[in-house]
């Protein structure tokens, strides 16, 4: 039997620099190539100043994106969510810089891009130390020309071939071992030139490929859909959609049989 080897969650220091003041205590991850992310690129009052900022979305937290010098960005902060979050919103235990969230999303964003899946590139991270804690925040590249298939859903029925790619590169993923801690409809996109992305890796990880997480994975998928359906009375998604992710997927990992009773939309 061949035995898993998960590649080792770290930052290739060819590629990427890491600097730390000891007087603020502040981590900077940073490309060694383009677009080396600076200190100010973190803090949004800065960029409201350039004037870059082009819009922002709300959920845990702000979501800003940006547009300076020809380069389009997503900047968010690290959130946490349930009872916890009641208590402590954006701190988290220090447990070394590679267990920071921004490392692991980083590093985890970066492997995936180097086995060829389309997720979004990471341009740098900033980790503020307070004591036993810290707070982080991560800036990635924004795809161009792209929109979640939840906005797409909302108005206008998306193409089975764009369903199958969605299919194949979930299988793809799950073949290098990842096991995306939030996949649903609002986290995959579909840009213009009908590539299909996937995106919010927080708290994502490796993991022994096995068809029981694999498939609750993608169960945890068809769940979003329904919810979606629920709430929207005209959404645009069909069995044959929805079917067409299934069997492009299982094209791909044939050894995984799926049941499709129990991955339902």
């Amino acid at each position: 039997m061949q035995t898993f080897s998960a590649p080792a969650l770290r930052l290739d220091t060819t590629n990427w620099h890491i600097e730390y003041d000891a007087t603020t205590r502040r981590y900077l991850i940073r490309s060694t190539h383009i677009h080396a992310a600076q200190i100010s690129w973190f803090d949004p009052e800065y960029w409201a100043q350039q004037k870059a900022i082009t819009g922002t979305t709300t959920g845990r937290g702000i979501t800003y994106f940006i547009q300076y010098n020809g380069i389009a960005m997503v900047l968010r902060e690290y959130l946490r969510g349930g009872v916890i979050a009641k208590f402590v919103k954006r701190h988290f235990w220090f447990n070394g810089l590679e267990h920071t969230r921004v490392y692991q999303e980083m590093a985890l964003l970066d492997a995936m891009q180097q086995h060829g899946l389309n997720v979004p590139k990471p341009i740098g991270g900033l980790i503020q130390r307070c004591g036993v804690v810290y707070r982080n925040q991560i800036l990635l590249e924004r795809i161009s020309g792209a929109q979640d298939f939840h906005a797409h859903c909302q108005h206008d029925f998306v193409d089975n071939v764009h369903w199958q790619a969605l299919g194949a590169e979930i299988a793809k993923m799950h073949q290098m071992g990842v096991y995306h801690h939030d996949l649903n409809i609002e986290n995959v996109l579909l840009d213009n030139a009908g590539k299909v992305w996937l995106i919010d890796f927080d708290k994502c990880k490796f993991m022994q490929p096995d068809p029981q997480w694999q498939i609750a994975n993608l169960a945890r998928l068809a769940r979003s859909i329904r919810k979606q359906r629920q709430q929207h009375a005209d959404y645009c998604i069909n069995e044959a959609n929805w079917q067409a992710v299934l069997t492009s997927y299982s094209e791909q990992q044939k050894s995984i049989k799926l049941q499709h009773h129990t991955l339902y939309i």
